[in-house]
């Protein structure tokens, strides 16, 4: 049996035919600019992940202490 082939010649013709190749070179400029787009986003993003779980932590905390005070209490008042 014959080997199997795409029609159209694959991607890559595809590519040239679009004027564009996997190897077309970014300008430098254009690569920075979007590197410190990127770092504008990403930096606020994980200050802001950091304080919400700081905060969850800090609510979890309260919580869990709540709960073994009121837990302590309804054993003191069913003793009584």
């Amino acid at each position: 049996m014959g080997k199997c082939r795409p029609r159209g010649g694959g991607p890559r013709r595809v590519t040239r035919a679009a004027g564009a190749g996997y190897n077309a070179p970014m300008p430098h400029n254009v690569s920075l600019i979007t590197t410190i787009a990127g770092l504008a986003v990403a930096i606020p993003a994980v200050i802001a992940y950091n304080w919400f779980v700081t905060r969850v932590r800090e609510v979890s905390d309260e919580l869990r202490h709540f709960s073994s005070e009121l837990i302590s209490v309804v054993v003191r008042e069913r003793r009584a």
